[in-house]
């Protein structure tokens, strides 16, 4: 068994690094049965095909309760043998806060706070691909709690088997490559990484809290499908919903394809626009590329491009939230910006105004090109009286030193020093707001 588990994994391994692996690599390493399978794994794939490549697998420490650092220190224990760096990662915690009280805050905090944590290291050590541990039965967990939060067909491929880091980069893509997730085992089962983990005797901390129905939805996913006497409906079993998630991911494919065809042939015209000083997106769409491209097509072109400009924190959320009913693909909802172009075009070609994720909207007949096309103006909403004002602040040390990287509004990323013609003394912080405000 513990060979065809090794021999999944490599083939996994050769289709996300088909050159081979980084020079180095992180492993984020909790000390359960799965990620102490992908570390002994991952140790193996090198010294069989990739020698030399440094492997550092990463624990954290949340500290919330006693002796969690011994049991951090005794997780570096168990991977000492597979020739693997190991780093405890502590997390620092207010104990007066009255978050830690609260279970279901402490654990979404911990999260956030740990993949800061976890990322910040990376870039100190040069580490652009942290390896993670999830395994079929997790995909289809996720699956699951997906199809519970109604989430849209983009939403429901679930996990993939590289993707971006989901806190927010700490430098501009300019400056640091951002961080890669790689899930190399989303196709191997849990009963298999087992058998893989007692046949070699690499040990494993087992936690009792990923068994408790009664803690979380996706425990309770997990206790159905491991009881062998409840009848589960095909639609709902595990080789069915695997076969759900291949086949939207088949279908998620065709969809950026399309995607990337549409946007080659609009800067192939010259008829996309984008001014990354004012935050404003132009582009003229004609009938035929509203016939042509599948509305999830346009929908999404618009999700990409407004991303880059729109100021919203909660963007996903919003804009999911926005056309959560032209996602699914039967679906004919007037709310769409499919509709609204098709509206314009193929209706009176009456303008179209509003204001959405925070930006100002304009959608007009564009004759020059044909009666069918629309001229689409999108730029940043103003700033009103009553609301507050996105705001940084950046400490300054000796001259001619550049500040830290911040990302300011959601948007830019911003760094300042100052000079020799304009000097400092000690030490100084500098906030930074929108220059103009409109009332």
């Amino acid at each position: 068994m513990n060979r065809k588990v090794f021999d999944v994994f490599s083939d996994n391994v050769v289709k996300i690094f088909p050159h081979g692996l980084p020079r180095r690599v992180g492993i984020s390493l909790s000390g359960g049965v799965d990620s102490m399978a992908l570390t002994s794994l991952l140790s193996r794939y090198r010294d069989e095909y990739n020698v030399g490549v440094e492997i550092v697998a990463l624990t954290v420490n949340h500290e919330y309760r006693k002796g969690s650092r011994q049991e951090a220190e005794e997780v570096g224990q168990l991977v000492a043998p597979l020739n693997v760096q190991h780093k405890i990662i502590d997390l620092k915690w207010n104990l007066d806060s009255v978050e830690l009280h609260q279970l279901g805050n402490f654990e979404r905090l911990a999260r956030t706070k740990r993949y800061q944590h976890i990322q910040k290291y990376c870039y100190d050590i040069d580490i652009q691909h942290l390896f993670l541990g999830h395994q079929l039965e997790d995909q289809v967990e996720t699956f699951l709690l997906r199809l519970k939060q109604n989430s849209t067909i983009f939403g429901m491929r679930c996990m993939k088997d590289i993707s971006s880091y989901p806190s927010l980069p700490l430098y501009p893509s300019s400056v640091k490559p951002p961080i890669k997730i790689v899930r190399p085992m989303l196709n191997i089962r849990k009963k298999d990484i087992y058998s893989y983990c007692k046949e070699l005797e690499v040990s494993w901390f087992e936690d009792h809290t990923n068994t408790d129905s009664s803690l979380t939805f996706r425990n309770l996913m997990r206790s159905v499908y491991q009881k062998g006497d409840i009848i589960i409906p095909k639609t709902l079993t595990q080789q069915h919903i695997l076969q759900v998630i291949s086949e939207i991911e088949s279908f998620q494919q065709s969809i950026y394809s399309s995607l990337e065809e549409l946007r080659h042939e609009l800067n192939r015209l010259g008829q996309i626009w984008y001014d990354p000083a004012t935050f404003r997106l132009n582009l003229l769409l004609s009938g035929q590329i509203l016939k042509r491209y599948h509305p999830l097509v346009i929908n999404r072109f618009f999700y990409e491009e407004c991303y880059k400009i729109s100021p919203l924190k909660s963007y996903h959320y919003k804009f999911t939230n926005l056309d959560v009913e032209s996602a699914w693909v039967k679906s004919k909802s007037a709310r769409s910006i499919y509709s609204i172009l098709k509206r314009v075009v193929f209706g009176k070609g009456h303008p179209e105004k509003f204001s959405l994720l925070k930006l100002n909207w304009e959608i007009s007949s564009y004759k020059d090109l044909g009666s069918d096309c629309v001229n689409v103006s999108i730029s940043a909403a103003k700033y009103h009286a009553n609301q507050p004002l996105p705001m940084i602040e950046l400490a300054l040390g000796h001259n001619n030193e550049w500040s830290e990287w911040v990302f300011f509004d959601n948007r830019c990323w911003i760094r300042i020093k100052t000079t020799d013609e304009f000097p400092i003394f000690g030490h100084a912080t500098i906030k930074i707001v929108p220059y103009m405000i409109y009332l």
